[in-house]
């Protein structure tokens, strides 16, 4: 629903540069553009005697089709980049922008797998049988710190996500969906 300028709030722009991602590579892969297995397969030097185009299928439309879809995508997306760098929200008392959003997100997600690992290997300690005795091996970290870290991160993560969902349905991209 774009709003009153009718341009695209963000998460619509997003999914619109997604639909297009979408139909590009459909239209590659129809016209032979993609080196992929798929397209290795079906058109092997052997397939390529019997391929003829069917009813309906017009190449130069589809080459064209192709081109605009591709400029209409660049320009998409050099808006969602302006507004990605302009716009402003709070998180943790300070003003960022969408593009420092996304950033701190990645880096919670990446904090969280270091934590998740790390919270595994506090939770016990290693018990290693030897002849006459056992020895007992405790964790670098403190199971409690550990699991302490990784819900504050977790929530952290949560609260980014909820920031940038708002960003995205409250700002909208300079781009008119035709």
């Amino acid at each position: 629903m774009p709003d009153s300028k009718n341009n695209l709030y963000l998460y619509e722009a997003l999914a619109l540069r997604d639909a297009y991602d979408r139909q590009i590579d459909l239209l590659e892969e129809v016209l032979g553009e993609t080196s992929g297995l798929k397209n290795f397969r079906s058109i092997g030097s052997a397939d390529m005697a019997r391929r003829q185009p069917a009813d309906g299928f017009n190449e130069k439309e589809m080459r064209e089709t192709l081109k605009k879809m591709r400029i209409k995508r660049v320009k998409l997306n050099n808006e969602i980049q302006a507004v990605n760098f302009t716009v402003k929200f709070e998180f943790e008392g300070e003003s960022i922008s969408v593009a420092e959003g996304l950033e701190i997100r990645k880096s919670i997600k990446e904090e969280l797998k270091t934590l998740e690992d790390r919270v595994n290997a506090s939770a016990y300690n290693n018990v290693i049988h030897k002849e006459e005795r056992d020895i007992i091996e405790k964790p670098r970290f403190s199971f409690v710190e550990t699991y302490s870290e990784y819900l504050a991160a977790s929530t952290r993560l949560r609260m980014i996500q909820v920031a940038l969902r708002a960003a995205n349905h409250s700002f909208a991209v300079s781009f008119k969906d035709e």
